[in-house]
């Protein structure tokens, strides 16, 4: 993607409206119930956001060979100045894998009216500073051609518990 598409990108998150899936805030608690272990590589497009000391720290969503989507709160704890690093093509988050690429971050976007304290409009653009290498392993998320409507069923991916305590 070429970077005359970040305004086309930003003008999409502006429009864009998620409720917290998970994390807290001052008065809730969200959590994602019933989650299951996915086929192995079939999400190609998860990537993990991970820290100076090569822990996961959050997920994130390859959008194109260059750009990829996380929570703007994921930025919070790695200062400005520090590199932001993210995993592809993985599936079992605390092993090295064959398929795997780490690629540095160059720009972080976060969305113009993001709000930490009511957790609103949490959600961080990341520019990749090389292309990422496609693969069956590593592909962009396909983005819909309309808004979701409501009570629509949608697929969440990441990495995390699928059961309370597990």
């Amino acid at each position: 993607m070429k970077l005359q598409y970040v305004p086309s990108l930003l003008m999409l998150l502006l429009y864009i409206q998620i409720a917290p899936l998970a994390g807290h805030t001052a008065n809730r608690v969200y959590k994602v119930l019933g989650g299951q272990s996915c086929v192995p590589h079939s999400q190609p497009w998860q990537a993990s956001l991970i820290n100076q000391k090569g822990i996961h720290q959050c997920g994130a969503v390859l959008i194109s060979e260059k750009w990829a989507l996380t929570a703007a709160h994921c930025l919070k704890s790695i200062p400005p100045w520090r590199s932001v690093t993210l995993l592809l093509g993985k599936y079992h988050i605390r092993s090295s894998e064959v398929t795997e690429q780490k690629v540095l971050v160059n720009r972080r976007i976060e969305h113009p009216k993001y709000d930490p304290e009511a957790v609103d409009h949490d959600l961080a653009l990341l520019r990749l500073a090389k292309p990422a290498r496609l693969s069956q392993y590593i592909q962009p998320i396909a983005l819909p051609g309309h808004p979701a409507y409501p009570n629509q069923s949608c697929t969440i991916s990441g990495w995390g518990l699928t059961e309370e305590g597990k």
